[in-house]
């Protein structure tokens, strides 16, 4: 029996969505893997495509800095508020607000402000419920 294939049509996403989609991929095969199921090649296809797209800036070639999607326990656990501003696309003074007001959590190592990257992605995710999130001007 063969399986019918089809065409996958692929769009632009930000970087962050790119780095989202090879972390749950490669997660996805992992938890197939410890199964015993043998995904299909195209799957693993579908990941190397997905990293390498993570894994270049926006030129299609550069090197991002903000962690590798093929480990993710080895991507920061914290961030700084310039690292939370990059991503988000808002300015760092934004992102103080942000902690500020209470949307988005901060711990304190001393002197240093950080913001847990677990805590970022929940606040991503919780974006959609109708908060505004002031951008950079530009």
């Amino acid at each position: 029996m063969t399986v019918p294939r089809v065409r996958l049509l692929i769009f632009e996403v930000d970087e962050l969505t790119a780095k989202h989609l090879a972390v749950a991929l490669h997660r996805h095969l992992e938890d197939l893997q410890r199964a015993d199921y043998m995904p299909p090649e195209s799957l693993r296809e579908l990941e190397r495509i997905a990293l390498r797209q993570a894994r270049s800036g926006p030129d299609g070639t550069t090197p991002t800095p903000l962690g590798d999607p093929v480990h993710p326990r080895l991507m920061k656990l914290l961030l700084t508020k310039e690292e939370v501003a990059e991503l988000l696309g808002v300015s760092p003074r934004t992102v103080t607000r942000l902690i500020a007001n209470g949307d988005l959590t901060a711990v304190s190592i001393g002197r240093n402000t950080r913001v847990r990257r677990a805590d970022l992605e929940r606040y991503v995710d919780e974006l959609g419920g109708g908060m505004h999130v002031e951008t950079k001007a530009g």
